[in-house]
């Protein structure tokens, strides 16, 4: 394996801990943003060892990002659930710095990474959200969406006490954030400033490229189904009600009364052996012909040419379930506008001048917003190109590679 030295001339040993570190992950927030750090880390000749639990099995045993992680049987779940055996294979390795994958409810344990013997930096890859933001969900909604809601409206309770006295008594020494949003709301939390690292998130190359694809756009229009004179909003992701595809429907069915060019492509991120009570009624969607519904766990490349065909692309979060979701950069580095809501990381995301945040959950607004941008070409390639420079910037690599050089040898050197 490649090795870097740290600022001071040392190679840093590092071990990356986390649940859910499988093949069938990568591709998902937040395991996306943990392995696309082991990368960048080991990319830059640091010394990485993922951690990981799951049994022994062709899934398991995947090699992930060049990587071989080490397998544990227990289910690691923040701190809580590390259990004695994890913090043997931890310290086994022998590891400079732990990077440690956790959440706001990892500090309602008590007994936060007490065995680890090595310096630990918390992951943090949660969205800090304010009352509002989760609580003026309907209790059907929050019922009906639980698998991403729970967690959320849980961490509401979660005081910035129990985060303050792990980095103050505890081997805790700094958190990890995606983005300056979620530093603030802990800072405001009560959590210090000085010990919180913002480390943005980025994506593959390929979402840049997608101009190449100009020449083609009449004939992936056409094999969609899809004509020069429409006017085609997208989609892409799980279609889970609280990341806000049913509203879309709605939304673009209400706008298509005064403007009846516009038509939806959703592409509807499906895998064998999930729940399919959403999919079910996403199929159904597209009766009108107005809609057309794509299922499946796309190729990136395939992805990249559907969403090109699309003249702006709208994800309406009414719960963003891991912090800085990459679907919102990915799409704005295609430099289509980007329609999406107003809550937690978003608004920094996507500013004025890239896109339209609008109120999470209202049909109104939404349909609104659609239509003002379906009229107005010149204003959809304005927010366009200035989504594409906003995705160039948040997407850095060498501004996170820096910050995690310097937080790395920063700890080596307090041990």
């Amino acid at each position: 394996m490649l090795r870097r030295l740290d600022s001071q001339g040392r190679t840093v040993r590092v071990c990356l801990v986390s649940h859910g570190l499988v093949k069938h992950n990568c591709r998902l927030q937040p395991w996306r943003y943990l392995l696309d750090t082991a990368l960048a880390l080991a990319t830059a000749a640091h010394d990485v060892t993922l951690v990981s639990d799951g049994l022994p099995g062709p899934d398991s045993e995947e090699t992930l990002c060049g990587l071989s992680p080490v397998r544990v049987a227990r289910r690691i779940g923040g701190f809580g659930n590390a259990g004695h055996d994890l913090a043997v294979t931890v310290n086994g390795l022998s590891p400079d710095v732990v990077l440690w994958h956790v959440g706001l409810t990892s500090f309602l344990y008590p007994h936060l990474v007490k065995d680890i013997s090595a310096p630990v930096v918390g992951i943090f890859t949660s969205p800090v959200y304010r009352p509002g933001e989760i609580l003026h969900l309907s209790p059907f909604k929050l019922v009906q969406g639980y698998g991403l809601s729970a967690l959320h409206v849980l961490g509401l309770v979660v005081p910035g006490t129990l985060i303050r006295g792990a980095l103050q008594s505890g081997r805790l020494r700094y958190l990890v954030v995606e983005c300056e949003t979620t530093r603030r709301r802990l800072v405001q939390r009560g959590v210090p400033g000085d010990r919180i690292v913002v480390a943005r998130p980025t994506i593959d190359e390929a979402w840049f490229g997608a101009r190449a694809l100009e020449e083609e756009l009449a004939d992936i229009r056409s094999d969609l189904g899809l004509s020069d004179r429409d006017i085609v909003v997208g989609y892409f992701g799980p279609p889970d009600p609280l990341r806000g595809l049913p509203v879309l429907v709605e939304a673009v069915g209400m706008a298509r009364q005064e403007n009846s060019r516009l038509k939806m492509l959703a592409l509807s991120r499906r895998r064998a052996g999930e729940p399919n009570r959403w999919h079910k009624r996403v199929d159904r969607l597209d009766a009108d012909g107005w809609m057309q519904v794509v299922t499946g766990f796309l190729p990136q490349d395939r992805l990249v040419r559907m969403l090109h065909a699309c003249d702006l692309i709208a994800l309406p979060f009414e719960v963003v379930p891991s912090d800085a979701p990459l679907s919102v950069l990915e799409a704005m580095a295609l430099g289509k506008p980007v329609v999406t809501t107003d809550i937690a990381c978003l608004p920094e995301l996507v500013p004025d001048s890239a896109g339209v945040c609008v109120e999470p959950g209202s049909v109104d607004r939404l349909a609104e917003a659609i239509l003002s941008l379906a009229k107005d070409q010149q204003l959809r390639q304005q927010l366009g190109r200035q989504a594409r420079e906003r995705a160039y910037e948040w997407c850095d690599t060498s501004v996170s590679v820096g910050s995690w050089n310097a937080l790395l040898s920063e700890c080596r050197e307090a041990t």
